[in-house]
């Protein structure tokens, strides 16, 4: 992704000049580090250096794919706290779930622009897309859409839509994130962006399926119902109160090929 625009954003944060160097505020020294913005590795370092010095966090698509790990993680635990309480004979409590953004929190935040990564991701792929559009429903209700076209299927195509957002701005974001998510899964893209680190991603893979690993074990132990942790490769929907019995079990299926090496971006 490109780091020029991040750093201009950390930099305007931090009320740093903005030009082709930045002033960083050395507490024991009167000199200034310098730092020229004239290709990716130095803004990424740069970016990378600041975040870690003056604690800023930043949400861009690795922070996203990590709140998607811990939420998944999370509710697996919920349902394996669920099925303890069964094995107990405590009655049901209903599960309330704290989904506010744990990134609103910080004092120190910032949002890349999705658009910005949208654009470079698509420069590098072979895609033909309509130009993105914008309709107001109501007073502060936007919503945005687009069409993607590979050019070597040009029958078929996708359309992606933005959720509802209150600004036309913020709901152009909405739509970026989402043909973001749609792109680095259909063409195998690995985004490497400010909190991306590979052990960390990595890291934060295992520990949801840990969770998951753990949540089956107690759903068998309670219920008797074998699941593998290999993903099916039929859909079986699970109900929050699931029979016990083998005629409810999850089939089993082959384990499949693994998915070709991610290119990074």
């Amino acid at each position: 992704m490109p780091f020029c625009p991040l750093l201009k954003q950390v930099t305007s944060y931090l009320n740093f000049l903005d030009a082709d160097f930045q002033m960083l505020d050395e507490p024991r020294s009167i000199a200034c580090d310098i730092v020229k913005a004239d290709s990716d590795s130095v803004p990424w370092k740069a970016v990378c250096d600041l975040m870690n010095k003056y604690e800023i966090v930043i949400k861009d698509v690795t922070a996203l794919q990590k709140q998607m790990y811990d939420r998944s993680g999370q509710l697996y635990y919920f349902k394996k706290e669920e099925l303890e309480r069964i094995e107990k004979g405590e009655s049901k409590v209903y599960i309330h779930e704290n989904v506010s953004d744990s990134f609103e929190n910080k004092s120190k935040k910032i949002v890349i622009d999705f658009l910005d990564v949208l654009r470079a991701i698509l420069r590098s792929i072979d895609l033909r897309c309509t130009p993105i559009e914008t309709i107001e429903h109501l007073l502060d209700q936007y919503t945005s859409w687009f069409t993607v076209i590979h050019h070597r299927n040009s029958s078929g195509f996708r359309c992606l839509f933005s959720d509802y957002c209150a600004s036309p701005s913020a709901t152009k974001q909405n739509l970026a994130r989402k043909a973001i998510d749609y792109l680095i899964d259909v063409f195998i893209i690995q985004i490497v962006d400010a909190n991306y680190r590979e052990t960390t991603c990595r890291f934060d893979a295992i520990l949801y399926t840990l969770e998951r690993e753990s949540y089956l074990s107690v759903k068998e132990r309670v219920l008797g119902i074998k699941e593998e942790l290999e993903p099916s490769a039929n859909l079986v929907e699970q109900d929050c109160i699931t029979s016990v019995g083998k005629e409810v079990q999850v089939p089993l299926s082959v384990t499949p090929a693994r998915p070709s090496k991610k290119r990074s971006l």
